[in-house]
């Protein structure tokens, strides 16, 4: 059996779901850009962590990773975007030094927002 605040998760986690795959399916079908949509997919279980995270169900190294994952479904989704559209290939790959980065800098100020919240 679970508790509910188990329930409540996997509830939360369906209905997540259900409105991406809606997202996903109303996206492709208005756009016709069938190729760049399932991207919604890892923004999906992205999504699905930070709600864990805010529920209060997960651990510190569960909010970086849903926060790390979020940040890269974002920028792979920016990348295809601005590449099909542009036609500019030779030039958006630099999305994915600049996803590095910002990841970086996100993991480093959580860490120091961690380090003074324990100091204080």
């Amino acid at each position: 059996p679970l508790t509910p605040e188990q329930e409540l998760n996997k509830s939360v986690n369906t209905m997540i779901w259900a409105i991406g795959l809606a997202l996903y399916f109303i996206l492709s079908f208005a756009t016709g850009a069938w190729h760049v949509t399932w991207v919604i997919f890892p923004m999906i279980k992205a999504v699905q962590g930070l709600a864990g995270v805010l529920m209060g169900n997960d651990s510190k190294v569960e909010f970086q990773k849903s926060v790390r994952s979020l940040i890269w479904a974002v920028g792979v989704a920016l990348y295809f975007i601005l590449s099909f559209t542009t036609g500019a290939w030779h030039i958006t790959w630099v999305i994915f030094p600049v996803i590095g980065a910002a990841q970086g800098l996100v993991t480093a100020f959580l860490d120091y927002k961690e380090a003074n919240h324990y100091e204080n």
